[in-house]
């Protein structure tokens, strides 16, 4: 389905900065779209490069279910 991406060569389960990991992101990985969740104090933000809901809504249930595989290994 997809990949776990490992920040500074290793999966970590520890708090990193955001700025640090998009730019990791950017740097490992070749990008056709993106969906983006920040969380600042209480405002949750979603960006998208998809405008077609179902599809955000789908891939967004696909992250969720590799968080979840991931977080029982």
């Amino acid at each position: 389905m997809g990949d776990v991406i490992k920040f500074n060569n290793s999966v970590t389960y520890l708090d990193i900065d955001p700025k640090e990991m998009m730019k990791e992101i950017l740097d490992q990985i070749p990008i056709e779209s993106a969906i983006v969740l920040t969380w600042s104090g209480e405002t949750m933000t979603v960006f998208s490069s998809s405008g077609k809901t179902a599809e955000i809504v789908y891939t967004l249930e696909l992250a969720k279910k590799q968080i979840l595989d991931v977080a029982g290994e």
